[in-house]
């Protein structure tokens, strides 16, 4: 999701107006109203809003879905890593056994 939808989200979450950002953060509606449907807002009102808005997550807000994908990708890609890994920490194992064994 963009920042944009999360961002009206949250304030309606709140049920807080564009009008009563404008207001609280020193600036006018149709700023505030641009801010909040652009792609990317500018870092001004971001500060602005994670200024006077503490719950108001920045990091949250500007995370897309690509790049929990590409967490999500290297992630199986560590899992199949660690699989191969262990395979081999095994086959080691057993060749260690068999020259350690007694005959």
């Amino acid at each position: 999701m963009e920042f944009s939808r999360k961002a009206k989200a949250f304030f309606k979450d709140k049920g807080i107006s564009q009008r009563e950002i404008a207001t609280k953060i020193g600036e006018g509606e149709v700023y505030v109203s641009k801010q909040l449907n652009k792609k990317e807002p500018s870092p001004k009102f971001l500060n602005q809003l994670a200024n006077n808005y503490p719950n108001f997550d920045l990091n949250e807000m500007l995370r897309t879905d690509e790049v929990l994908n590409i967490v999500a990708e290297e992630r199986e890609e560590y899992k199949l890593r660690s699989i191969i890994l262990i395979n081999e920490i095994e086959e080691r194992f057993k060749e260690l056994k068999k020259i350690v064994s007694p005959k």
